[in-house]
């Protein structure tokens, strides 16, 4: 618990060229989550050539009946901005790389500028709200808005957590407003994914990665997490153990089934091992994947596939979506489930049975005999 406030200072008079009535208070500043510190800080209350002093002292008394007569809690003085940092040094490291990025980013566009100078007491429902309709209203996408708004959710779970804020979390029952903007979630056509491979072949490493990731359903960090020594080339199997972020931090996979073995099929004797590489080089080391995103983008606009939502997640819907063509049950298949990462069933949209062998090339066969053309469609 906080302690009262009976402060009452007098009112002061800057020394500028154009003088302002101001007085001087003591408030509490979050130092880090376990400790807090009073510091002194400047209320302006007006300019003198505007208002008189009997005028500025009454704007000065009300001032003081937020700091004097607020509930007598920590958070009634603590400024959002300072928990904000605090949280970013004492929760965001425990994050992983992407998400860690993302929260950050988020933070600096889109929470602080609207709340970073109000006390945490100041950030309501109401506040909250308006907020996240103002966002809306700028043309952010509804799934923008649902991140960003768990983002404050969590700043104030964490505040909670370690005392600095007592009551309602003002982001619970928030409405998030229209839909906005409808990406376009579809897997590619067999004849589609033709085009953009035999335009990506003609530049390396774009094109076998692209072949990798359509062909084993890879998360684009998994695949970018590859080393030499993952792949088992006796069996063409491919082990996926760690996942490259997009500001190229090495983590874990994303679920705990991320870890897992993958057919690598024919693919295999495309990736051949540079004399000297060591099992723990990564196959592709200088790709960077907005750069390599950019450029998938570009050759696909080339290739006809043009759609609001597409990118290197596309090949990996692709892949679940021709499993399932390629054997679809009425049970859902387990090892697509494995051969994705999925932490379970319910997280694969389509599924297949029967057994790993010749996944790749039955998969390949879809797209190089689709029948866009006599002509051979071999990818080299």
């Amino acid at each position: 618990m906080g302690r009262p406030r009976s402060q009452h200072p007098n009112v002061l008079k800057t020394k500028t060229n154009r003088p302002e009535w101001y007085i001087r208070v003591m408030v509490d500043v979050l130092v880090d989550r376990n400790r807090t510190a009073r510091k002194e800080q400047a209320i302006y209350l007006g300019c003198v050539d505007e208002i008189g002093k009997r005028a500025a002292e009454r704007i000065r008394d009300e001032k003081l009946k937020e700091i004097n007569n607020t509930p007598a809690v920590i958070q009634s003085q603590v400024l959002f901005k300072d928990l904000v940092e605090a949280y970013r040094t004492a929760y965001l490291p425990g994050l992983k790389p992407s998400t860690r990025h993302s929260y950050s980013h988020r933070l600096s566009k889109y929470i602080l500028p609207s709340f970073g100078g109000l006390r945490l007491f100041e950030v309501d429902a109401l506040k909250v709200q308006q907020w996240v309709y103002a966002m809306e209203d700028s043309g952010l996408a509804r799934a923008t808005r649902r991140i960003n708004l768990a983002v404050l959710r969590s700043v104030f779970e964490a505040a909670e957590e370690w005392g600095y804020f007592v009551g309602r979390n003002p982001c619970k029952k928030t409405k998030l407003g229209g839909g906005g903007e409808v990406w376009d979630k579809r897997a590619l056509e067999p004849a589609e994914a033709l085009r953009l491979l035999r335009i990506c072949c003609d530049e390396q490493p774009l094109g076998i990665i692209a072949e990798v990731a359509l062909f084993t359903g890879l998360r684009v960090g998994e695949v970018l997490g590859l080393t030499w020594g993952a792949i088992d080339y006796r069996r063409a199997l491919i082990e996926v153990r760690q996942a490259r972020s997009q500001q190229g931090e090495y983590a874990d996979p994303k679920t705990p089934r991320g870890r897992r073995r993958v057919d690598l099929g024919p693919l295999a004797t495309k990736l051949i091992r540079p004399n000297g590489a060591k099992d723990s080089d990564l196959i592709w080391p200088n790709e960077d994947y907005f750069h390599l995103q950019d450029k998938l983008r570009c050759r696909a606009k080339q290739a006809g596939v043009e759609f609001r939502g597409f990118g290197f997640h596309t090949l990996r819907r692709t892949y679940a979506s021709w499993r399932d063509e390629l054997g679809l049950t009425s049970r859902p298949d387990e090892s697509l489930v494995r051969d994705m990462g999925h932490s379970s069933t319910g997280m694969t949209a389509h599924y297949i049975r029967g057994t790993k062998t010749g996944i790749v090339e039955r998969l390949q066969n879809l797209v190089y005999f689709s029948g866009e053309s006599g002509e051979s469609a071999s990818v080299s």
